[in-house]
């Protein structure tokens, strides 16, 4: 691999992970596009993402764990 391929590993690797992460938006807002809500499960940054907003803030919107076993 050389310099020249980082670029394309960025745009196939991180950009989707970070952007199906629920980085930029709550899990719960994926309720309208349940197939995406289910998929994006696979994706460990939604767990981090996740538990980082429901401790940061007061919201009561965050995923909690009995809700992906049962997606």
């Amino acid at each position: 691999m050389g310099p020249r391929q980082i670029p394309l590993i960025f745009s196939l690797i991180v950009i989707p992970v970070v952007f199906l992460g629920a980085v930029y938006y709550p899990w719960a807002q994926l309720q309208s596009l349940r197939w995406l809500q289910v998929l994006v499960l696979a994706n460990p940054l939604v767990y981090v993402s996740e538990g980082l907003r429901g401790a940061l803030t007061l919201s009561t919107d965050t995923c909690i764990t009995w809700r992906y076993i049962l997606a």
